[in-house]
């Protein structure tokens, strides 16, 4: 990885058009010019000509981002605006710690497997006590801090009714053994996009194995631990070094693996195990456009769906048509397209803990197009695109219009599948 000087050059390719600000989802809705990565630029390059310091308001600019890379898709002169801001979070994390909450709870347990387990377990007993409505119910929900109460909102929202296992299916021929990576949320809160994954590669005759990998090390990097993100990522290569095909269900975790031989590139130990497990990464509809989609019987009743592109399936892996050509083979779908299926939800990652009015003003967009369709599904392929647009779509008037994994309905576990 280049160090933010080295990627100085490149930051003077900006000949400050406003493009970036027309694709940005919070300058549309700021219209903070420190909000667009044209104003970033601008700052950080003032910090390295040694025009300004890296206080307070410095901080503010870098992480008031969601790292959706829409500004360097559509950057005409090339700038690699998602690299830079990493390059700079990482400077300034080597002179600022992160808040504790970010830093040791939420990173922190992220890193150790024993911790997040014990943490999913708490977050569980929690949510299947009801302790969380109970919160919500004695008005307790509005004592806590802001990010707090938009985190209960995203991880404790009522789960959608008559989940059915109709169509079930035999396990088709025979065809190999694949790994599956895990991501943090599929194996803690959303277990049913794991399980939807596994039924669908077993019908399709793959047989799926699970190591116990580490989180895929993304949360870190994007915060400037990248001495942490190093080191996870070494453990997940050692851990499917015996695997042909590495296949994940989480856009942001497959965007990560993807990115470990540019990660470990300076490694000489490990970097050409970096390009090896980097080249055996596939997601869910990669593989199965790949390999050959079998789809489950037709449905009773058709359906219309919406699919949103998560931004690191669509810009960072460059994976658009395949969820579509999945979603159209299955006897009885209809796939609207909305106005704007690449637009950010305003997930990303903790953003919408750590930024919760920000992030909860471009859900509001994006739910508006998503009913603008008149779909009566939201299909999307990352866990945390998933929260938010339950949380966001439940916040709009009028539509009941249900947010599901791409595997659950490819796996016939989609309620509107009974």
């Amino acid at each position: 990885m280049e160090s933010l000087k080295e990627l100085q050059p490149a930051l003077w390719r900006c000949n400050k058009c406003g493009a970036c600000t027309s694709v940005c989802p919070l300058y549309r809705q700021t219209r903070d010019e420190l909000m667009s990565a044209r104003g970033k630029l601008s700052v950080i390059d003032a910090l390295l000509e040694g025009h300004l310091k890296p206080g307070k308001g410095y901080e503010e600019c870098l992480y008031n981002c969601l790292l959706c890379q829409a500004c360097a898709a559509g950057c005409a002169s090339g700038v690699p605006t998602t690299e830079i801001f990493l390059a700079a979070r990482r400077e300034l994390a080597k002179i600022k710690k992160q808040s504790i909450f970010l830093n040791s709870v939420l990173l922190g347990v992220l890193a150790r497997p024993e911790l997040l387990k014990l943490g999913v377990s708490a977050l569980r007993l929690y949510r299947d006590t009801g302790l969380h409505r109970l919160c919500k119910s004695t008005g307790l929900f509005k004592l806590l801090p802001s990010s707090l109460q938009r985190a209960q909102q995203l991880l404790f929202h009522e789960p959608h009714p008559g989940t059915g296992t109709k169509h079930a299916g035999k396990t088709g021929d025979f065809r190999g053994k694949v790994a599956y990576f895990t991501g943090c949320a599929a194996m803690g809160l959303m277990p049913q996009v794991g399980k939807a994954t596994r039924r669908l590669l077993a019908y399709n005759g793959w047989e799926a194995v699970t190591p116990r990998n580490l989180c895929c090390g993304l949360p870190h990097r994007i915060y400037g631990d990248v001495a942490t993100a190093c080191t996870l990522a070494k453990k997940n290569i050692d851990l499917f070094k015996d695997f042909d095909i590495i296949v994940t269900d989480c856009a942001t975790c497959g965007a990560a693996l993807k990115e470990y031989k540019n990660l470990l590139a300076g490694d000489e130990v490990y970097k050409e195990r970096a390009n090896t497990f980097s080249a055996k990464v596939r997601d869910i509809s990669e593989f199965l456009t790949e390999q050959g989609y079998r789809p489950f019987s037709p449905l009773e009743n058709r359906v219309s769906v919406t699919y949103h592109d998560p931004c690191h399936l669509a810009r960072g892996q460059g994976i658009r048509k395949q969820p579509r050509q999945l979603l159209n083979a299955i006897p009885g779908v209809k796939l609207i397209e909305m106005a704007n299926p690449e637009n950010c939800c305003g997930g990303g990652g903790f953003f919408q803990i750590t930024h919760p009015r920000l992030s909860a003003k471009v859900g509001s967009e994006k739910a508006k197009d998503i009913i603008n369709t008149g779909a009566a599904m939201v299909i999307t392929a990352c866990p945390v695109c998933i929260n938010q647009l339950k949380l966001s779509l439940s916040q709009e008037a009028g539509n009941n219009i249900k947010t599901f994994h791409l595997s659950e309905i490819l796996a016939g576990l989609a309620s509107e599948f009974n």
